[in-house]
C-alpha cells in the first residue's frame, strides 16, 4: 500500500530508514534528560511569572470550581449575562486545582511540566527515527527557541505534549504503510483536546487531510476494509472537536475567535510574521529547513512527503499569524533531523558521546532539584510583578466602600484584579477573554487601552465606570490622559498603578 511518503527511494533514504530503531535505554535516559532540561528552563524563567491569560485562566478556574461548567458569564460587567462559552474550562480547572494544592509554585510547575513533556516525546521520537544523541539535543533546543516566547503559563501549554503525539502518531502511520492501531487513540486524544486549548482547530484538519489522502492510495477493491478505516477516522474529527459541554454551540466561541478582526489588528500574536522581533527564531528555523530541504533534494534525498507538507503547512500558518509558530517549531525539527540524518553522516566521536551521556544527565537532575526548589520558594510578589498589587488593593478598598461602583481597568490588570479580588466578580469592565466581547465593545475598549481616540471618545468608553486601574509599566501614555481628563482625579499612584476616581463619586 501506498500512502503518503511513499516516494521514490534514493540511498539517503534508506540510510535513514535503516538508522532508524526502537528506544533503548540510554534512549530514554536521554529523552528524559532533555524533558528535564527543557522543565529547568521554563520553571526558571516563565513559570515564575504569572500573565494575562494565566490570572484570567486561574479566575475562571476558581468558578468553574465552585460553580460548575459556566454558560453564562458573571465575571465581568461588560459582558455580564451574555452566553460564556469557555472552551479552555479544563486547562483552566487543572491550573485553580493546582494551586489550591501548591498556590503559584504548583501552577508554574503544572505548566513547565506539560511543556517539558511534549520536548521529552519529540526527543525521543528523534532518537526513534535515527538521530544521534547530540543532534537530537541540537535541534530540541532549536525547538524551544521557536517556543520559548510561547512556554507563559496558560492552557496552551497543555496542547503541546498532544500535538507532539498527534504528529508521532501520523508519521508512524505514514512509514509502516497502513491504517495502524494507534490511529485509534486520535478520537480520544483529541476529546481531552477539546476541552482545554482551541489549537485543536488547528490540528483536527491535519488529520483529516492526512486520513483522506492516505484513503486516496488504497482505492484498490483489496483495499477496501483500509479504505474505510481512514475515512471513517476522518468523520470523527469533527465528531471530537464537539465533545464539550457545550456541544454545537462551541463553533460559536471558534467563530469569535477567528472571525473576529478586532484581534487581528490589535493583539500582537495575531499579527503575521515579520524579519524580527517575536519572528526572528520562526524565520530563522524556516530558511534552514527550506536550504536544507533543497540541499537535500539534490543529493538524491527523499525526506517523507508528509513530513514536508505538515512542516510547510505549518510554516504558512506561522506566516499568517504569530501564534501559530509554535506548532511550526516541533514539526519544522523533526523535518530538519531527519533530514541531516539522511545526508550527513554523524561525525559524533565516541568521547564526545561519553562525556555528553554523563554531564547531560547529570546536569538534567541538578536542573530539576535547583529550579523546583527555585519555584517552592519564588515569594508571591515576584510572581505577581506584572501586576500593580498595591494600586489594585487601593481600588478594592475604594470599592468596598461604594459597593454600586463599576471597575475600568487597563488590559494588565483587570485579568489580575478579579482573580486577587474575588468580591468585585462582575463589576470589573473587560478582561483579557477578548472572544466575549461585541467587537463595538472592543474597539471602544482597546482604543482607549492604547491611549487612542478623542476626549469625548474618552468620555463614552468609560461612560457607567466609577474608578480607573492602570499599570504605569505598561499603560503610562493612558495615565497622563486620564489625569487631564475632565471629571476624574487621583486617589492612589505608586510607581506600579496609577487608581482614578469620577469626582461626582464620592
Amino acid at each position: 500500500m501506498q500512502v503518503l511518503s511513499e516516494a521514490v527511494r534514493a540511498p539517503g533514504r534508506d540510510r535513514a530508514a535503516a538508522a532508524a530503531r526502537g528506544l533503548t535505554g540510554s534512549s530514554v535516559i536521554w529523552a528524559v534528560s532533555l524533558a528535564a532540561l527543557v522543565f529547568t528552563a521554563v520553571a526558571c524563567t516563565t513559570s515564575r511569572l504569572l500573565m494575562l491569560d494565566t490570572f484570567a485562566s486561574l479566575a475562571a478556574g476558581r468558578e468553574i470550581a465552585q460553580h460548575g461548567v459556566p454558560h453564562t458569564e458573571v465575571l465581568t460587567w461588560a459582558a455580564h449575562g451574555r452566553p460564556w462559552i469557555d472552551q479552555q474550562w479544563l486547562g483552566q480547572w487543572l491550573y485553580y486545582e493546582a494551586y489550591r494544592l501548591g498556590g503559584y509554585p504548583a501552577v508554574g510547575a503544572l505548566s513547565a511540566l506539560s511543556i517539558a513533556l511534549a520536548f521529552g516525546m519529540l526527543a525521543a521520537y528523534m532518537l526513534h527515527r535515527g538521530t544521534s544523541t547530540v543532534r537530537t539535543l541540537i535541534w530540541v533546543a532549536v525547538a524551544y527557541a521557536v517556543c520559548e516566547l510561547n512556554t507563559v503559563m496558560r492552557t496552551q501549554s497543555f496542547a503541546y505534549p498532544l500535538f507532539v503525539l498527534m504528529i508521532v502518531i501520523l508519521l508512524e502511520d505514514d512509514r509502516r504503510h497502513r491504517f495502524s492501531r494507534s490511529l485509534l487513540a486520535l478520537p480520544l486524544l483529541f476529546l481531552l483536546w477539546a476541552n482545554l486549548h482551541g489549537s485543536v482547530l488547528l490540528a483536527a484538519p491535519i488529520v483529516v487531510i492526512y486520513c483522506v489522502w492516505a484513503a486516496a492510495h488504497n482505492l484498490r477493491p483489496v483495499r477496501q476494509r483500509t479504505l474505510a478505516s481512514y475515512l471513517g477516522l476522518a468523520a470523527c474529527m469533527p465528531l471530537a472537536l464537539l465533545t464539550t459541554p457545550y456541544g454545537l454551540t462551541i463553533a460559536d466561541y471558534y467563530r469569535s475567535v477567528l472571525d473576529n478582526p478586532v484581534l487581528t489588528a490589535r493583539v500582537g500574536e495575531w499579527h503575521p510574521a515579520t524579519f524580527g522581533g517575536p519572528s526572528t527564531q520562526f524565520v530563522i528555523v524556516l530558511l534552514a529547513a527550506i536550504g536544507l530541504l533543497g540541499f537535500a533534494y539534490g543529493r538524491g534525498f527523499r525526506p517523507p512527503l508528509f513530513m514536508v507538507g505538515l512542516t510547510f503547512a505549518l510554516a504558512v500558518a506561522g506566516i499568517h499569524a504569530v501564534r501559530y509558530q509554535v506548532w511550526f517549531g516541533f514539526a519544522a525539527t523533526l523535518l530538519i533531523a531527519e533530514v541531516m540524518s539522511g545526508t550527513f553522516a554523524s561525525s559524533e566521536s565516541p568521547l564526545i558521546r561519553r562525556i555528553s551521556a554523563r554531564v547531560v544527565p547529570a546536569a538534567a537532575v541538578i536542573g530539576v532539584v535547583g529550579s523546583s526548589l527555585l519555584l517552592a520558594t519564588t515569594a508571591t510578589a515576584r510572581f505577581e510583578a506584572l501586576s500593580p498589587r498595591p494600586a489594585m488593593d487601593a481600588t478594592a478598598a475604594w470599592a468596598a466602600a461604594h459597593r454600586q461602583a463599576k471597575i475600568m481597568a487597563g488590559d494588565t490588570s483587570a485579568s489580575a484584579l478579579l482573580w486577587t479580588h474575588p468580591e468585585l466578580t462582575g463589576r470589573v469592565g473587560f478582561d483579557s477573554r477578548y472572544e466575549i466581547y461585541s467587537q463595538r465593545q472592543l474597539l471602544a475598549y482597546t482604543d482607549w487601552v492604547a491611549g487612542n481616540g478623542s476626549r469625548s471618545q474618552w468620555s463614552r468608553v468609560l461612560d457607567g465606570y466609577d474608578e480607573v486601574l492602570l499599570s504605569t509599566a505598561y499603560r503610562q501614555n493612558v495615565i497622563d490622559r486620564m489625569r487631564t481628563l475632565p471629571g476624574w482625579h487621583r486617589i492612589y499612584g505608586d510607581a506600579d498603578g496609577v487608581v482614578f476616581v469620577r469626582d461626582t463619586a464620592g
